[in-house]
């Protein structure tokens, strides 16, 4: 109750790294100059890769993009911090410090992101040299830094919820120099349980699955490096990486010091590390260390001196100029001593390089199209067949009268869902007893279930009558709706569970906990985790090929099953399965056992036998339903796949598309006592 009656803070103060004015006037002078070292480096870093087409290759696209996200998160902190050292008062408001937050945990997550998929680009270019310029293609790339950036605003959108929902009543003083989500949690008055829960799982599985696509692409890249005789070889090999294995060492190095060690006052001393001097030292290591970029910092400086006169606009037409004058008569061009008769030797000089080094630029252009030509040509060996653009789903067909039978039943099936489903939602509506968290929550899952089936069972129905092809746009849709509300699904259920256990351990005070604003970000976030996913599945769906007429010996568009059907390199789709799977299923299956873990120590404290049997009857027909799904699940993805399986697969996929969401507001309504009293008193005012 205190955090409700409590004035809404505007703004907050921030401590800053000193107190004394000497130590301050010193602080920015030195911040001020890494600040600028910073700009000048990323800006520089970031000009010379497009301006240099010898950088125009995967692993400097990438460190492109980490200039980018290095000059972000360092001018969304290194700013205020300078004001803050000529000012008394180091204030900034709510939505400034928001700000902060959200910027912040989006480029650190991000910028862990890019980092691993530079490893990945090492691994491939060390371990598969000769398929280097196929795989990483700049299809391939660009979906890589699309991911990074949408797992850093994943992060930072949940990070953002969490602090919308916090309280400030007793004090605004921030020990921190600028927004950190860990200090504002430990100055909040309101309950943190959600927000450290949050915090712990996204720093976890952001940071432990991006350290461990490096970790694995490094024991790679060393395993192949060690297989090589000469020393040479080897030393070339490794020179590859130097540069970035000196930036991962800084990152993870700085963040493993932040987020293992005890927790203490020089936190924000040790922050000064991640936050304003590696953003400066990555593009000072990759330009000090890497003997590319200095090459092309060489040739891009021998330009601007060669042709000073030439605006940047016009090098196309100065180069054909030259090439027109470089084809005139010998008497009109000034090649050796003879011919500069009358001529200013200087200017003779300067000509002659300016025609040497276009020539040579030419020669390089023709040599650079060559290779594109090659690498194009290399890559359509792969992919030289027609692009798909139907499939024909072979679900249950073959014999007719089980198609008939099927039809029959799983239209039964499909009514009931779709009966059960609408009437739970509009029972809910207009029931003012259900007005409440459990039933806001229920209310969504009925709503997902609903979707999810009626994206996957009219088409199966229809296929059962005349069996028709699925374009590829159909086949698209599935996958991202399937994506979408699957993975909604299930963090639904883990916000269910997490409501139970507020209902049970905390009954007096489940009002205020679980309030309705907090019940939306809960929802949203469920929502917003589910489309990250769905959006994955479609990048990697999108990174297919498929030569001739595909068959699917499934009723709908699984994208693991289109995997296996694909003829291009299937890998960095076989990841945007697995890792998603991975960290969604493993997450929001951990947050629904840790909360019945707790359910059911509170459960068994009790100590009368009807106080048990009440707290247990709450959470039975939730515990139902995540039997049901999370038993689809682990059955579906954990068991050895085999060819022999293939029909079985089939009715497997039948249980959690189609029976699951008609079981669900089945469960909820026969054996839940409040909704079975709510719709006898919608019935008797009907009947009134």
């Amino acid at each position: 109750m205190a955090g409700s009656n409590c004035t809404r803070v505007t703004a907050f103060s921030l401590t800053g790294l000193a107190d004394n004015p000497g130590a301050q006037a010193t602080l920015f002078l030195l911040f001020l100059l890494i600040y600028i070292v910073t700009i000048l480096a990323n800006l520089g870093m970031l000009v010379l890769i497009m301006a240099s087409p010898r950088l125009h290759i995967p692993m400097y696209y990438f460190l492109g993009n980490l200039a980018f996200v290095d000059l972000c998160s360092s001018t969304a902190i290194a700013p205020k911090m300078l004001a803050d050292f000529l000012s008394e008062k180091k204030c900034i408001t709510y939505a400034g410090c928001v700000a902060q937050v959200f910027i912040f945990d989006l480029l650190g997550v991000t910028e862990g992101f890019l980092l691993a998929m530079m490893a990945y680009d090492r691994y491939v270019a060390i371990c598969h040299p000769l398929l280097y310029s196929v795989t990483m293609s700049p299809k391939c790339c660009f979906q890589l830094v699309t991911c990074s950036y949408l797992m850093g605003l994943t992060n930072g959108m949940g990070q953002t919820i969490g602090m919308l929902r916090l309280s400030f009543c007793s004090s605004s003083i921030v020990e921190h120099f600028f927004c950190d989500i860990s200090p504002l949690i430990s100055l909040s008055t309101s309950d943190t349980t959600l927000n450290q829960i949050m915090l712990r799982t996204l720093a976890s599985l952001f940071g432990v699955s991006s350290g461990l696509v490096v970790l694995l692409s490094y024991i790679a890249i060393i395993s192949t490096i060690l297989s090589i005789r000469s020393a040479e070889g080897k030393c070339k090999a490794f020179s590859t990486c130097a540069s970035h294995l000196t930036v991962v060492s800084i990152f993870y190095g700085t963040s493993i010091f932040m987020y293992l060690k005890a927790s203490s006052r020089d936190d924000k001393h040790a922050a000064v590390l991640y936050t304003v001097v590696t953003p400066m030292l990555n593009p000072l290591t990759y330009s000090l260390r890497n003997q590319e970029v200095k090459e092309a910092l060489r040739r891009l400086t021998k330009m601007k001196r060669y042709l000073p006169f030439v605006a940047e606009g016009d090098l196309v037409t100065y180069i054909g100029v030259v090439q027109v004058r470089h084809q005139q008569s010998s008497a009109e061009r000034c090649i050796g001593p003879a011919d500069c008769v009358g001529r200013s030797r200087v200017h003779c000089k300067a000509h002659e390089q300016s025609i040497g080094f276009v020539s040579s630029a030419i020669d390089n252009l023709q040599k650079l199209i060559h290779y594109l030509l090659l690498c194009s040509f290399m890559e359509s060996q792969g992919r030289n067949c027609t692009q798909t653009v139907e499939f024909s789903l072979m679900g249950f067909t073959g014999n007719l009268e089980l198609q008939l039978t099927l039809f029959t039943v799983f239209l039964a099936v499909y009514l009931m869902t779709l009966l059960g489903n609408l009437g739970i939602i509009i029972l809910i509506r207009t029931s003012p007893q259900l007005h409440s968290p459990m039933y806001y929550f229920l209310g969504n899952l009925a709503l997902v279930d609903l979707l999810y089936s009626t994206v996957v069972t009219p088409k199966l129905l229809a296929d059962l009558v005349r069996q028709k092809p699925l374009s590829y746009m159909g086949c698209v849709t599935q996958v991202l709706v399937f994506g979408v509300f699957l993975v909604t699904d299930c963090f639904l259920l883990a916000m269910m569970a997490y409501d139970r256990y507020m209902a049970v351990r905390h009954p007096l005070r489940y009002s205020v906990l679980m309030s309705p604003r907090l019940c939306v970000q809960l929802v949203g976030g469920s929502y917003l985790t589910g489309l990250v996913n769905g959006m994955g599945q479609i990048i990697g769906m999108f990174n297919l090929s498929f030569c001739g007429s595909v068959v699917v010996n499934l009723f709908f568009c699984d994208l693991s099953l289109l995997v296996s059907l694909s003829s291009s390199d299937s890998t960095l789709t076989s990841l945007t399965i697995t890792v998603p799977t991975f960290l969604f299923g493993v997450s929001s299956g951990l947050f629904v056992l840790v909360s019945y873990i707790a359910i059911i120590s509170t459960i068994l404290s009790i100590r009368s036998a009807e106080g048990k049997c009440k707290a247990f009857s709450t959470c039975a027909s939730h515990l139902t339903t995540v039997s049901i799904f999370y038993g689809n699940g682990l059955f579906v993805y954990l068991k050895p796949s085999s060819l022999k399986s293939r029909e079985e697969d089939k009715w497997v996929a039948v249980l959690y598309t189609m029976v699951t969401p008609m079981l669900n507001p089945l469960i909820y309504s026969l054996r839940n006592q409040e909704v079975k009293e709510a719709l006898r008193r919608l019935r008797a005012r009907k009947r009134t």
